[in-house]
């Protein structure tokens, strides 16, 4: 009883009384007593999506999944997946290592219990830090979705005056701005895939700043645009409470995404990490031959490789701005200047290796001035952020040939994930006194 009080003391301390009123009366609208409008709202939603081939993330409670298990197990059927959310949905900014090892064995034995799989996870309010590292399950995930990219000038316009939720809201996701943070997947020292979220979320725009349905939609499309110019990934988060007020912004995104070249790809958070790891695994094996450079690419047949202002014999057809996307796994080009990313000695290992995971063919050592697109370590000083060294890269016109982010041609990723926190407002309530 003492921890239930606790934890309901630590929830409104959290709050302003300002969020806790609008809160409220957002939840008796959106809520019912029983899991019936919540239900009928998460199977609208994966129709909905369905319709255009794809399919939602889902991050749940344990103790949701638990007591909804039939329920679960039918939305995965339908093509859904469901993600680790902590046993509670509680803040793990606040638990102890052991408390947090808790939540998550909890979770994965709830998600088991239920025959509901589940290789990711995201923490309440994004709430993973590192020193939670070890209390991780060993091999039982493939991924993670904790960190947040913060899109700013999507909300910087000022027409309208802030609400308590969105600046609650805003302080528990924290996150990095976009023109300092690549949105894009990222391996961890522990081997799991991190996959950023892109915010505002839809609670941020429709009841922090009250933009209505044409808001959402039109701030979104904006951040769907930005990240296809940069080749990033967009993880749309939203919360399935909020989807009668989020479907026109889906269709419309959807629809965005079949109307640009190159296309969007859309997924599910496990696909993009499967994905991450399938592209990891890519080589390229180099053998000179007097004046040319021979170039044999170890991949599968999803791998998208790139190359500009090369002369190529092979296959190939028009991709974006100077790249064309080569069409065969074996291919000739000038051996000088060498067609790699040359990175000096004094790079940062870390920035070499960023640079190798977004698909850079790197060369290091006495070769890398031997490179037609060179740099070091006063360049990376001087730009300052992964954001601005790749956009220096990509600017130049030196012929460069690698391996590109995304499967099959594709510039950008669309991925709709919805924290499935409750089904009911008796679900809502034991998130405030939940055991931890």
């Amino acid at each position: 009883m003492l921890r239930k009080l606790h934890s309901a003391a630590y929830w409104f301390k959290q709050r302003s009384p300002q969020y806790i009123v609008l809160r409220l009366y957002k939840l008796i609208q959106r809520y019912g007593w029983t899991t019936a409008k919540a239900r009928n709202r998460v199977i609208d939603c994966i129709l909905l999506l369905r319709r255009y081939g794809c399919a939602p993330t889902l991050p749940a409670p344990g103790r949701v999944v638990e007591h909804n298990a039939d329920f679960c197990h039918a939305i995965q059927q339908m093509g859904a997946e469901l993600a680790i959310h902590g046993y509670d949905h509680v803040d793990f900014h606040r638990l102890s290592q052991a408390e947090a090892r808790w939540q998550l064995d909890r979770a994965i034995a709830a998600y088991q219990q239920a025959g509901v799989q589940a290789v990711g996870f995201r923490c309440p309010y994004l709430s993973y830090s590192e020193r939670l590292l070890d209390a991780l399950p060993a091999r039982q995930l493939r991924y993670s979705s904790n960190t947040a990219v913060r899109w700013d000038e999507i909300t910087a316009d000022g027409s309208t005056k802030p609400t308590a939720i969105y600046t609650n809201l805003t302080e528990f996701y924290a996150g990095t701005a976009a023109t300092e943070a690549l949105s894009m997947p990222q391996t961890l020292p522990n081997g799991l895939i991190e996959i950023p979220v892109s915010l505002p979320d839809d609670m941020q725009i429709y009841d922090g700043l009250q933009s209505g349905r044409k808001g959402l939609a039109l701030a979104w499309l904006e951040i769907l645009h930005q990240t296809h110019r940069r080749g990033e990934l967009f993880t749309l988060l939203f919360h399935p409470e909020l989807y009668d007020l989020c479907a026109l912004a889906f269709e419309r995104l959807l629809i965005e995404t079949r109307a640009v070249q190159p296309g969007i790809w859309v997924a599910r958070l496990q696909d993009i990490a499967a994905w991450w790891q399938e592209k990891a695994r890519f080589t390229v094996q180099l053998t000179r031959h007097a004046d040319q450079l021979a170039l044999h690419f170890s991949c599968s047949e999803r791998a998208t490789i790139l190359a500009r202002q090369l002369p190529l014999s092979a296959p190939t057809r028009h991709w974006r701005d100077a790249y064309q996307q080569v069409l065969t796994h074996s291919v000739c080009v000038p051996a000088a200047p060498l067609p790699l990313l040359g990175v000096a000695d004094d790079v940062p290992a870390a920035t070499a290796a960023l640079l190798a995971e977004q698909g850079y063919l790197i060369q290091r050592g006495a070769g890398a001035s031997e490179c037609a697109t060179y740099i070091d370590a006063a360049l990376v000083q001087r730009l300052a952020n992964p954001v601005a060294l790749i956009a220096y890269i990509e600017h130049l016109t030196t012929p460069l040939i690698r391996y590109w982010r995304w499967p099959e041609g594709y510039a950008s990723v669309l991925s709709f994930s919805g924290d499935l926190d409750a089904l009911s407002l008796m679900d809502y309530a034991a998130r405030i006194v939940g055991k931890a």
